[in-house]
């Protein structure tokens, strides 16, 4: 009795395996493999996240992790401190929009131009 049990449970967790293997695939279909691949890396990104980064869009509240997975690192990054906190400038001098700024210091862009 347990042995069929036992082979019983193999063929499930086997099914289940394949299933997570197709609907894996399905999602890299959809997605594309430049946001699939974004997707791997950086699995707490959204999936939407994800194929915005990988066709290139910007939107107020990408983080800069997203902005250097689309253009690499800045050509410069200026920290300033007027009394209120660290505010960022991140500029890439071959792309429109150029800067982007963190008015709060936490990584998240809250303007751009």
């Amino acid at each position: 009795m347990q042995l069929a049990q036992k082979k019983v449970q193999e063929e499930q967790k086997i099914l289940a395996e394949k299933e997570a293997i197709r609907q894996e695939a399905e999602l890299k279909a959809s997605m594309g493999a430049k946001a699939w691949k974004l997707h791997k890396k950086h699995p707490d990104w959204s999936i939407e996240d994800c194929k915005n980064v990988a066709d290139n869009r910007i939107w107020i509240g990408m983080t800069y992790d997203m902005i250097k997975a689309q253009r690499g690192l800045p050509n410069s990054a200026n920290p300033s401190n007027y009394g209120n906190g660290i505010r960022w400038q991140w500029c890439w001098y071959n792309y429109t929009p150029s800067c982007f700024y963190d008015h709060n210091n936490d990584d998240i862009i809250d303007s751009y131009n």
